[in-house]
């Protein structure tokens, strides 16, 4: 809830988002088939971040890719430096940014939903163990907004999904 509030705002540092992608993404996939494949260059530039919130949104994505692959797979996580100008039609700042994406090869999300997938309390999930409340891409988004980044979703049913991530380097 703190994090929708007028509170939550992030305590910036300046680090590596390769390094917390690395730390961070296999918490979420213990003890499941679901492996993950890094992506990430060497040269990656270095972003202002608050670490626990940044954890918090790979965290939720690497959940909602494990469980969108009952049957296992792998979860690649990718990331580039990208300059980002007016032509490229983004609702950011021009200037650098780290573009860093989690794609999964599950399920998938149907087109009527994927406008919803970041209102609060709205969730594809069945009823069962995995059901859903409906938080966690509100959350990403409202941690990725509150970093003056960006986070889109790119989703096929019975296909994937793919999560891009915008951070100011």
């Amino acid at each position: 809830l703190i994090t929708f509030s007028q509170g939550g705002n992030p305590i910036r540092k300046i680090a590596s988002i390769a390094s917390l992608l690395r730390e961070t993404a296999a918490i979420p996939l213990q003890d499941s088939n679901v492996h993950c494949n890094f992506d990430l260059p060497d040269d990656l530039w270095p972003v202002e971040m608050d670490d626990k919130q940044m954890k918090q949104v790979v965290q939720n994505l690497m959940s909602n890719a494990r469980e969108a692959m009952p049957d296992g797979g792998v979860v690649y996580i990718r990331a580039h430096n990208i300059v980002i100008s007016a032509k490229d039609n983004l609702p950011l700042k021009e200037g650098k940014y780290v573009k860093w994406s989690v794609e999964d090869h599950g399920i998938g999300i149907a087109k009527e939903n994927r406008e919803k997938l970041f209102e609060p309390y709205f969730t594809t999930k069945q009823k069962g163990e995995t059901k859903g409340i409906g938080l966690g891409l509100a959350i990403c988004y409202s941690i990725v907004k509150k970093h003056d980044g960006f986070i889109t979703v790119d989703s096929e049913p019975q296909t994937g999904t793919t999560v891009d991530v915008y951070l100011p380097a």
